[in-house]
């Protein structure tokens, strides 16, 4: 999925289409971020508990993100990834 997100943004959608788990995968990045991520896990019940029905079903989270700036002739584009794998 690519998601342009604005200073503003608003989830709408049915129960259960995803609005908590996009929510709660910002907050797990910023957690990986900031250092905390052995923590999080812990308060999360278990990296199991992050995977859609568990390893069996979903093995592994993966994903990409890029930033881009442009200032008058210069465009910078960084990026980060990770991937959480449960064996």
């Amino acid at each position: 999925m690519d998601l342009e997100l604005r200073p503003l943004n608003i989830l709408i959608g049915a129960n259960g289409a995803g609005k908590s788990n996009l929510i709660s995968f910002f907050k797990m990045l910023n957690e990986m971020m900031a250092g905390r991520f052995q923590q999080y896990i812990g308060m999360s019940g278990r990296a199991q508990s992050l995977l859609h029905f568990g390893p069996k079903i979903t093995p592994q989270i993966e994903a990409k993100r890029s930033l881009k700036s442009e200032t008058g002739w210069i465009s910078i584009i960084c990026g980060y990834s990770m991937r959480l794998v449960i064996r």
